[in-house]
């Protein structure tokens, strides 16, 4: 048994359970956006094509939702947007 297993035994903690859920693209409900990349992620110079993701993370006062923006030539962050959406 490792370390932290064993101390968290002796302490009477446990680990939290993360329930794992479905994705949220279901297909055939909303037709696809088109790809304007034609999913090549090269470029030849900076500025060109940029991406963009939404990460939803859970913590104790609520989910955070971090959106960011990359270029996709250097890989670097353009931009980032944190929202919370608190419990009641």
């Amino acid at each position: 048994m490792n370390t932290v297993a064993r101390l968290m035994a002796e302490l009477g903690l446990a680990g939290r359970k993360v329930c794992r859920r479905r994705g949220l693209t279901r297909p055939g409900k909303q037709p696809a956006a088109p790809d304007s990349v034609r999913r090549d992620s090269t470029t030849g110079a900076p500025d060109q094509v940029w991406c963009g993701d939404m990460t939803e993370i859970t913590t104790g006062e609520g989910k955070l939702y971090l959106a960011t923006v990359i270029d996709l030539f250097s890989r670097r962050l353009l931009g980032c947007a944190p929202s919370w959406s608190r419990h009641p």
